[in-house]
């Protein structure tokens, strides 16, 4: 791991010694780029935005966003194809392997393999200098069946941010005032939660207190039973000879259930777990009276302001059964924009995506953290001793002085990096170890430290976004597909609100004959011949 982020910092110097000198950028007449992009509602304004106007900057182009609304691009996107009607230049979403293949044989988006031999000698400088072979390591692991690239690849080896998105956050406040210590076994975390419950640890004399409560607490308690898997519903490699096989028909799977709905009739895991979104769980969070013991969220405390206890990572604990999993995302090569067949300028559209491989890396930083000297800082290993690393042994590469990511403002275009980058979050510094929060990657990295040990390796995982299917399969399965993956989620919430009982035999039966009737084993054979005619195709 320290070896990666040795290269990701040689490449960043490389990148500015060496790429910047055959760029075509900043342009001597400006050209205009029409970009597709999904509105965040965080962003005040988008032309008067300081990420938009340094990309015009740094390289004489023009951009003018086309606003998808968030919650139905890539539908909008598909009824502009479907229709025929002229399409921005750029397409920043609803590219996956699938989409990329139909769209590219239709010639909706127009293949990129000449574009990356003629002016792709930045991005081959960057995967160069991060120890990767440019054709193999990325181009090749996005080709279409047809032997064309049609979207630009993303690489963001993000450790302990995107690679562990999932986290639980204890109340040492609470801890501290039962004279408890962090559960390191089920039977623990039964005790705690119990404590958590009956003893009052808030001191305001009413039992109202919610011993767990989150979006990730039940990945987290899965996970102390059977693996719970982020980007899709298969289990590590590994654990089943190499072919894909699911968690949600097993016997262990079957144990989980059964026991956290024993917390859910204990008043220990609150129902409103499977309702709460997360702005009311802020609330609560944030309440006068603290009321939660352990949080499963992704975001750290640091995001809270106004939390009036201290919450802690935690290491997981061992489960009934001595199993315990950090769920893991794969991180891989994935594609990212494409350019359409309506685009004037394909040279130009092309280069504009790859130009954070020419900018020392700069652009996705900016992307993702605002103005540099303003919002960052470079971080400086000999004035900046008295600073805190997010994770031992991790060089940072910025401090950062104010958060926008997340928040409302004119400096980001907040959801959107469509650059072939890595992902800095891992390489933040603490801004003062005594402070009463940190930055948070920082808590991140604590999290990160603790339970890394418990993930599957990387290589043992699947992303279905991948798999490379016909567009017979897509047409006769992704109805099917959608109706499966409905059917796992409701019925996980109907066995754990005790609407229907794991526990009992006769209904247990009839859940899985559901699933075989919903023909999850045939899904599975889809996926499988999918996963591997991608493999075939990256040989």
């Amino acid at each position: 791991m320290k070896k990666t982020i040795a290269l990701i910092l040689a490449a960043l110097l490389l990148l500015s010694c060496s790429a910047l000198a055959d760029s075509m950028f900043p342009l001597e007449t400006p050209v205009t780029l029409t970009i597709a992009l999904k509105q965040s509602p965080n962003v005040s304004d988008y032309v008067d935005n300081y990420y938009t106007k340094w990309l015009e900057e740094h390289t004489g182009v023009d951009i003018e966003l086309v606003l998808f609304p968030s919650q139905d691009a890539e539908t909008k996107l598909a009824l502009m194809i479907n229709s025929g009607d002229e399409l921005p230049d750029i397409l920043t979403f609803g590219i996956n392997a699938n989409t990329a293949y139909e769209w590219g044989t239709e010639g909706v988006i127009i293949p990129l393999n000449d574009l990356f031999a003629e002016y792709g000698e930045a991005f081959y400088a960057y995967c160069a200098a991060l120890g990767l072979d440019g054709d193999a390591d990325m181009l090749g692991k996005i080709v279409s069946l047809d032997g064309n690239v049609y979207a630009t690849p993303k690489y963001m080896p993000t450790y302990n941010n995107a690679t562990a998105p999932s986290r639980m956050w204890i109340n040492q406040t609470w801890l501290d005032a039962l004279n408890l210590e962090a559960p390191k076994t089920w039977d623990e975390l039964v005790e705690v939660l119990t404590a958590f419950r009956d003893k009052d640890p808030n001191g305001n004399g009413v039992a109202d207190e919610i011993p767990i409560i989150g979006s990730d607490a039940l990945r987290f308690l899965q996970n102390l039973f059977i693996y719970s898997p982020v980007n899709n519903d298969y289990l590590p490699l590994n654990e089943t000879d190499g072919k894909l096989d699911v968690y949600y028909d097993k016997d262990a799977y079957r144990d989980f259930l059964i026991a956290v709905k024993g917390l859910v009739d204990e008043n220990l895991l609150s129902p409103l777990t499977f309702t709460t979104d997360n702005t009311q769980l802020k609330a609560m969070f944030q309440s006068e009276v603290s009321q939660i013991g352990i949080i499963g969220y992704q975001h750290a405390p640091a995001w809270y302001a106004g939390t009036k206890d201290a919450y802690e990572a935690f290491e997981i604990p061992e489960g009934p059964n001595g199993v315990r999993y950090l769920s893991i995302n794969k991180i891989g090569v994935d594609p990212l924009c494409a350019i359409t067949a309506d685009c004037e300028y394909p040279e130009i559209a092309f280069s504009f995506i790859m130009y954070d491989c020419e900018c020392d890396g700069i652009a996705s930083i900016i992307a993702r953290y605002g103005e540099e000297n303003v919002d960052w800082r470079r971080f400086d290993p000999e004035k900046d001793t008295d600073l805190v690393t997010a994770i031992p042994g991790f060089n940072p590469f910025l401090v950062e002085l104010q958060m926008q990511w997340g928040t409302m403002s004119n400096k980001l275009w907040q959801n959107q990096c469509f650059f072939v980058t890595y992902d800095p979050c891992t390489w933040i510094a603490a801004l003062d170890p005594t402070a009463e929060t940190q930055p948070a990657n920082y808590y991140f990295g604590q999290n990160y430290v603790l339970n890394a040990k418990y993930g599957p390796d990387a290589s043992e995982l699947t992303n279905a976004n991948s798999f490379l299917y016909t567009e017979e399969e897509v047409d006769k399965w992704t109805d099917a597909r959608t109706a499966l993956s409905s059917y796992v989620k409701e019925s996980k919430s109907r066995f754990l609100l005790g609407q229907i009982d794991p526990a009992d035999d006769a209904q247990w039966k009839a859940y899985l004959d559901e699933l075989a009737t919903l023909g999850y084993k045939d899904i599975i054979e889809v996926d499988n011949n999918a996963m591997q005619r991608k493999l075939d195709m990256m040989k």
